[in-house]
């Protein structure tokens, strides 16, 4: 559509908008605003984008402008976080996240004692800022550290005004979550210690939420909360130095259990729990394997073996087909191992659905009465989830950098 369609567009919608009644005008603009939410949590980009331009004739309206002017906000706001997790154009998530501003800025002008307004208006500054660190050829200006810092401080002052006003605000306190994680850091707490204070104003802000729960609401007074606290739990939780991968799992299901359509977290971050889970349980198989290995019991890696197991080592001519032809091979080796000590260096686990690839290096360390001897291996090995469990359907070992003759 052209931008003078666009333009004729609003103003045939905003004369329709004239002389309908209140109540008329309400519905309108309610169906509008659940479908935003809805958008949101599907990661609908462009339905956001379509939406923010249908609530344009009501932004002017005597009883609901200010309000349509926060959820207009919202909607660029939410898709500017939306596209953060997508290969989006940087100038494009730039220009939401400005007009995103300038919308909670106009809901603030219009209605002062907005407290969910400011908070967002204060929230979207600060992704602004985090973007513009990650970008900061789109604004120059802001490598003047001076000029910084007063970017800074305009984003925290709208959130602390915001939490002064109402500071059992759920989504007060999730936006101050990552406040209060860069300012502890900022102060010298390390990242995890910042990350407990986050998850603090998290925990506080779900409480908050279920607190204030009632069975009517006004559809157009923000409630969202709930569930964004429980995904930034899971999320915190995830991403700490030493994951908690059984809380951030827990917190995952329970916002997936609120909103069962949030794409970012169905699709995006519990898969990424999953794989972390995942690579910790392989990664353990293999180090009780060559634990039992280094003590010349084969057994430990024969027990994780699928029938269908394919195997290459150097000592071999070709490859190994099957279970058997693998154990006929390494039974003979039992006893007969010794490894002091072992290093997996660098384990990297890639999944596929129920296939997984566990790739590393590894250096055997046997000591000899006048020196140790050290083995150095690059190892592959192919893991398939069968009925629950996994199992290695492939194993290739071969020397680093090998004497060739």
């Amino acid at each position: 559509m052209s931008f003078l369609k666009q333009i004729a567009m609003c103003i045939v919608l905003a004369g329709t908008v004239v002389g309908t009644s209140f109540e008329s005008r309400r519905d309108q603009i309610t169906k509008l605003v659940v479908q935003i939410q809805r958008a949101d949590y599907e990661g609908d980009r462009a339905a956001l984008r379509r939406l923010y331009n249908d609530l344009a004739p009501f932004a002017d309206d005597k009883e609901f402008g200010a309000k349509v002017q926060y959820w207009r906000g919202f909607a660029l706001w939410r898709r500017a976080l939306n596209g953060l997790n997508e290969s989006v154009d940087a100038h494009d998530t730039e220009q939401d996240l400005k007009q995103a501003v300038s919308e909670f800025d106009a809901a603030i002008s219009k209605d002062p004692a907005f407290v969910d307004a400011r908070a967002s208006a204060g929230a979207t500054r600060g992704t602004l800022i985090a973007f513009y660190r990650r970008n900061p050829e789109l604004a120059p200006e802001l490598k003047d550290t001076a000029r910084m810092q007063e970017f800074i401080k305009k984003a925290l002052s709208y959130m602390n005004e915001a939490e002064a006003a109402e500071p059992e605000n759920p989504r007060v306190l999730w936006v101050l979550g990552p406040v209060q994680w860069y300012l502890a850091q900022q102060h010298g707490a390390t990242p995890d210690k910042a990350t407990d204070v986050a998850i603090e104003m998290y925990q506080r802000g779900l409480k908050a939420a279920r607190s204030h729960k009632s069975a009517v609401r006004d559809p157009l007074v923000p409630s969202w909360g709930e569930p964004e606290c429980l995904m930034s739990l899971a999320g915190s939780n995830f991403y700490r130095t030493a994951p908690d991968l059984a809380a951030a799992e827990q917190y995952a299901h329970a916002a997936l259990a609120l909103v069962p359509y949030w794409h970012y977290v169905r699709d995006i971050l519990i898969p990424l729990i999953e794989t972390a889970k995942i690579k910790i349980e392989i990664i353990g198989l293999e180090r009780a394997a060559l634990e039992r290995w280094g003590k010349g019991d084969p057994q430990g890696y024969l027990e994780i073996m699928a029938p269908d197991m394919t195997y290459f080592d150097p000592a071999l001519e070709k490859r190994l087909d099957g279970l058997a032809a693998v154990k006929e091979y390494i039974v003979p080796f039992t006893g007969k191992i010794r490894i002091d000590s072992y290093e997996m260096i660098n384990p990297q686990v890639q999944r596929y659905g129920d296939v997984a690839v566990l790739t590393f290096n590894l250096i055997d360390s046997v000591k000899r009465p006048d020196r140790e001897e050290k083995v150095r291996w690059n190892s592959t090995e192919v893991y398939r989830r069968i009925d629950g469990n996994w199992k290695t359907v492939h194993s290739h070992w071969s020397y680093i950098k090998p004497q060739l003759k």
